[in-house]
Formats: structure tokens, C-alpha cells, sequence
């Protein structure tokens, strides 16, 4: 809203802009990060990936154990379907 507000419209003062009113905190996490290009669309997507909620593994396995099936659910639709969600957090180590 406020860089509507301000009608800036340039894609590399938006992100001067986004950095600016971030404050120094996030520049410094900022300055820090890889690949965060010259446009404030690859500077969100930077700044968005390095916040992201990171998650517990192990949590994540209880709740794979504690799968039960739903009624009028096939078990191999709902075992497919926690299958790909638990690998995308815990993914398969190779020995």
C-alpha cells in the first residue's frame, strides 16, 4: 500500500523502498543473502525463502504414524497423498 501510495512504479525503487522501510535489521539479513537480484519481486522471494517456517522432523513423522483413514477414502489415495507430503519434509536418505 505504501508504495502505491507513493506511486512508485520503478521495479529497483521498489526494493530500495522495501529495504528502506524494512529498517537495518533486515538489510543486514538481507546483505547476507544469496541470489536476491535487482527487482523487489526476487528480493521478496529472497527474503520470503530465508523466513520460512523450517519443520520438525520428527513431528512430522508422528503425525505420518498417526494416519488413519477418512470414510469414503480409498487407502491408497490417502496413503499417496501422506506419502508425498511426509517426503517433501523428510526426504529418503540413501545408505
Amino acid at each position: 500500500m505504501y508504495m502505491t501510495a507513493t506511486g512508485v512504479t520503478v521495479e529497483a525503487q521498489n526494493r530500495a523502498l522495501l529495504l528502506h522501510v524494512a529498517g537495518p535489521s533486515i538489510q543486514k539479513v538481507f546483505k547476507g543473502l544469496a541470489d536476491t537480484g535487482a527487482t523487489y519481486a526476487t528480493a521478496m522471494a529472497a527474503l520470503d525463502t530465508h523466513f520460512a517456517p523450517l519443520k520438525n522432523k520428527r513431528f512430522e513423522r508422528y503425525v505420518f504414524s498417526q494416519t488413519t483413514q477418512k470414510e469414503g477414502e480409498t487407502i491408497p489415495v490417502a496413503m499417496k497423498m501422506k506419502v508425498k507430503m511426509f517426503l517433501q519434509v523428510v526426504p529418503i536418505q540413501k545408505q
